[in-house]
């Protein structure tokens, strides 16, 4: 900070101390005084200055300081204003977005509209040996499920049972089923039978369950737009009557842990020359256009002759090895195996997916069935299961209590209900 220089009253008093105290001459104490009023006045004249350059100073501190604020300001502005933009641009998209939403539910439903109002003839297509009784009631409860479906169909669908067997079974006709084929689209949901079917289990290929692959690649069905491959211990739901999806559809498997099963199953598209997978763990349940699932039949048998002939051991495939493969390499999933090189490459140029949300549901999910087209009782002992129901657990069980919109109960009643009369 400046100091102020001393006055002149302060000098002369100096001055007039100093004479008397120095007992110096008069001129000499003016000589003093004059120079000491030189030096405050250069002192004064240097005090002026700085003084000035510091107003000047705070000044210009003062006005770079507004000039800060103003810029803030502006900036700030400028922020609030972009904010503004955003936002609005923000509502515009959301508006935008929205309208696409509902442009997009319209045409979906406009879609599914036009497929419901128009005609489509479907198949489910199962293999029941004639002689094995244990499949009957599975039949019957599938039977019952279908039976059930059939009321929330479209007026132009038709849904038909292809039952195919090798013999003559007293229970397809106590169902009404029916010897005669479809013959128009007109015609009504009929359960129909073809008996004349030839098992290809033999001593050379004793695999029983390539038979439910086979009756999909021999059986006319020119008859129908899609059919459903399905095992008979499953269940229709009535999210079925309605469902008709834009792919190749398949449903949950099991078989490939990876590893080293993953390996082999590669190999051999690659040695058979077909194409790479976009699916894994290929379910026995099919759905998809007729021609085209029944290529798929094809090819799957062709892939299964092959891989018995040339993929597994003679220790393999003896019945004292058992399940030892499982889960690696079991000649037992045969049928799984060949599904999925089959399928990967049939379906490349119409497409795949596998939704295990509406095929081979399980039915011990507490779901409502009116969300799951297709359920399948696992290899396990959770109600609804089919070991259970077999081995008589179910036999007290009350159907009035029963909630339909449970897929655990809606199993559990069609099979109650679908059983002979005691």
């Amino acid at each position: 900070m400046l100091q102020a220089p001393p006055t002149v009253e302060v000098v002369e008093k100096v001055v007039e101390k100093v004479i008397v105290e120095k007992g110096i001459s008069e001129e000499e104490a003016q000589k003093i005084a004059d120079k000491a009023k030189q030096e405050i006045g250069a002192v004064r004249k240097q005090a002026a200055e700085e003084l000035s350059a510091a107003v000047k100073d705070n000044a210009l501190a003062e006005h770079n300081k507004r000039e800060m604020e103003l810029k803030l300001e502006m900036e700030q502005k400028q922020q609030e204003e972009m904010v503004k933009q955003q936002r609005a641009l923000l509502v515009k998209l959301e508006s935008m977005e929205a309208k696409l939403l509902v442009g997009g539910e319209i045409m979906n439903k406009a879609a599914q509209q036009a497929s419901i109002t128009s005609t489509f003839i479907r198949a489910a297509v199962v293999y029941l040996p004639s002689t094995e009784a244990r499949f009957l009631h599975e039949f019957r409860w599938f039977h019952r499920s279908w039976q059930a479906m059939q009321a929330f169909e479209p007026p132009g669908w038709r849904t038909d049972i292809v039952v195919v067997t090798n013999g003559l079974v007293p229970t397809l006709d106590e169902l009404n089923c029916t010897s005669m084929p479809r013959e128009h689209a007109t015609d009504p949901n009929r359960c129909i039978v073809v008996a004349t079917y030839t098992s290809l289990y033999s001593p050379a290929f004793p695999y029983a369950y390539a038979d439910s692959v086979n009756v999909l690649a021999v059986t006319p069905l020119g008859a129908y737009d899609w059919v459903l491959r399905t095992d008979m211990d499953t269940f229709l739901t009535p999210a079925f009557a309605t469902w008709k999806p834009s792919l190749f559809v398949v449903g949950m498997g099991g078989y490939n842990g990876m590893g080293s099963t993953n390996d082999r199953l590669d190999a051999i598209i690659v040695q058979l020359n077909l194409t790479a997978k976009t699916v894994d763990n290929v379910g026995s349940t099919w759905y998809g256009p007729t021609a085209l699932v029944q290529q798929c039949a094809q090819l799957s048998m062709d892939v299964q002759m092959y891989m018995y002939a040339n993929e597994f051991t003679d220790e393999e495939k003896s019945p004292e090895y058992g399940i030892k493969g499982w889960p690696n390499w079991h000649v037992g999933v045969l049928s799984m195996y060949g599904g999925h090189v089959a399928i990967n490459h049939c379906t490349r140029d119409f497409g795949v997916v596998k939704d295990a949300h509406n095929l081979d549901f399980p039915t011990t999910s507490h779901e409502s069935p009116t969300r799951h087209a297709h359920l399948h009782t696992w290899q396990d002992s959770n109600r609804f299961s089919k070991f259970a129901f077999a081995d008589g657990a179910y036999k007290n069980e009350n159907k009035s209590a029963l909630d339909l919109d449970d897929i655990s109960d809606y199993a559990m009643y069609m099979a109650l209900d679908s059983q002979p009369r005691a």
